[in-house]
């Protein structure tokens, strides 16, 4: 078997970071052009007349409407951040994403908060945080009292063992 080196490996791992950052970049860019065409001038409607709502032009253009929307409240919600710190897009958008429900309505100190949290805190520990701030038990946190549940064989039910 080859031997890898630590080197190669660092180098692959570089680049997988590098390509995160630049999917973040994109889905803040594509965010800011959708965000032009269906919300601030409503453009889309010049497209073509049969096109009556925003989400046939958005399918018309052969994308899903939940991920359009999803473009353009990144740009919304992080624009003026990133416009402000650019390595706000090294967190990535997966990070980005699941941190929209808590921005979206929060004032800019809890927001740079949870960007702070997202640039420094692995996955799991951003979802314990969050998990946190919703009032729920982070599972680092948890002492995980177990139950025994059973499935059936036949109809896929599951039944709590007693």
């Amino acid at each position: 078997m080859n031997e890898i080196s630590v080197e190669t490996v660092r180098k692959v791992i570089h680049q997988i970071q590098a390509l995160e950052s630049t999917a973040a970049e994109s889905f803040y860019k594509l965010g800011i052009l959708w965000k032009w065409l269906i919300e601030d001038t409503d453009a889309w409607r010049r497209y073509a007349s049969h096109i009556e709502r925003k989400d046939e032009f958005i399918r018309e253009m052969g994308r899903k409407p939940s991920t359009v929307y999803l473009y353009i409240a990144i740009a919304k919600h992080y624009g003026p951040y990133i416009e402000a710190d650019p390595s706000v897009l090294e967190i990535g958008p997966k990070k980005l994403q699941r941190l929209l429900p808590y921005v979206r309505n929060a004032d800019e100190e809890t927001t740079e908060e949870l960007i702070n949290k997202a640039k420094s805190l692995p996955e799991q520990a951003l979802d314990d945080e969050l998990r946190e701030m919703k009032g729920r038990q982070a599972h680092d946190a948890c002492e995980h009292d177990m139950e025994r549940w059973l499935k059936c064989k036949t109809c896929g039910k599951f039944i709590k063992e007693v």
